[in-house]
């Protein structure tokens, strides 16, 4: 693992940990993903493609989906969500049910 990711990590506020670890592990799981550190957030790429940012912010942790339309796909089925043009915000891991960052995961490798 790239040592700026886990000191990204290692800086996680424990009230954002599980979300942050919920998401991040089911990125992990993308075949052939590559780990970075890039825009002072760890990214997740394929090749030189990138496809997701996770950051964790003041009150929050967001998740970039870096094909927009993709996250338009999911956007009535996360209202209630903090929504940006290309990020969800989001506290708890169930804010997010792992079927839509499935859905998000999919629909974004069809794009490769």
């Amino acid at each position: 693992m790239i040592r700026e990711v886990q000191d990204y990590i290692d800086a996680l506020p424990a009230k954002r940990a599980d979300a942050f670890h919920y998401v991040r592990d089911r990125l992990l799981q993308i075949d052939d993903v590559i780990e970075a550190f890039d825009y002072s957030m760890p990214t997740y790429s394929i090749g030189k493609r990138k496809l997701f940012a996770l950051a964790s912010q003041k009150n929050h942790v967001s998740l970039y989906v870096m094909h927009v339309e993709v996250l338009d796909l999911v956007r009535e089925e996360l209202a209630g969500l903090s929504l940006g043009k290309s990020c969800v915000r989001f506290t708890k891991t169930e804010q997010i049910p792992i079927e839509i960052l499935d859905t998000l995961v999919e629909e974004s490798l069809k794009l490769l």
